[in-house]
């Protein structure tokens, strides 16, 4: 205790204090894992009428590239249909 006193300026309470804190994240820590995929799953599974079962978590570089060109493809009007131009009212 005298050591980490020493080197961090805390008092003997304050370094017990810190030690706790630090030994209670380190296990909260641990118990606070998720699984993604069988979250994804109950999700689609919740809200099908929402997502139709297509709710996909993009994990990878690659997956979200293909996800951003989706993206890109969407956005465009399709083909052989003209955008309407936005009218003032008033």
């Amino acid at each position: 205790m005298t050591r980490l006193r020493q080197y961090a300026g805390l008092r003997p309470a304050a370094a017990a204090i810190v030690l706790v804190g630090l030994v209670a994240m380190a296990a909260l820590s641990g118990c606070a894992s998720v699984d993604f995929d069988r979250a994804v799953a109950t999700t689609n599974q919740d809200a099908a009428g929402f997502t139709n079962g297509g709710l996909t978590l993009a994990q990878t570089d690659a997956q979200r590239a293909a996800r951003a060109a989706d993206g890109r493809r969407t956005a465009e009007p399709a083909p052989g249909t003209r955008r309407r131009r936005a009218t003032r009212a008033g």
